[in-house]
């Protein structure tokens, strides 16, 4: 499943459809297959549980499969939504690593700064980071 941020619908002989997700705006890819109204409580509740927006998880994706890589790099390589910017991905992620001076971070993320560009940090999940998402993906039947 690709993660993805718009809403298309398109249903041919190879059969792909794209579902809304509703609140959370969570748009996953999926084939023939009909996604039912418990599959998309389920991916509710795994998220909720760790009160993670969808956004986050995208987030959480797209370092965990790009460690190492800078925002821009992973933002370049197409594994965040097309309409983001680094700004409007940069409040998420701060949240998602050590916080802003009015809100806690999670943790989940570990920036280091980058041996390449001295204004930009590298991004790696951290052992917590690894854990939920494990966990999420585990509930939600992410391959």
């Amino acid at each position: 499943m690709r993660i993805l941020r718009s809403y298309t619908r398109h249903i041919g002989r190879r059969g792909s459809v794209e579902v809304d997700f509703g609140s959370f705006g969570l748009i996953l890819r999926i084939g023939v297959s009909v996604v039912r109204m418990k599959d998309i409580v389920r991916i509710r509740q795994a998220l909720l549980e760790h009160n993670i927006t969808a956004f986050q998880f995208e987030i959480l994706l797209a370092v965990e499969l790009n460690e190492g890589a800078t925002l821009l790099e992973i933002m370049s390589r197409g594994f965040l939504p097309t309409t983001s910017t680094v700004s409007t991905v940069a409040s998420p992620l701060q949240r998602l690593a050590e916080g802003t001076p009015r809100t806690r971070g999670r943790g989940f993320i570990r920036k280091l700064k980058s041996t390449h560009n001295a204004n930009a940090n590298e991004l790696y999940l951290t052992e917590t980071g690894r854990t939920v998402l494990d966990d999420i993906k585990t509930k939600i039947d992410y391959k």
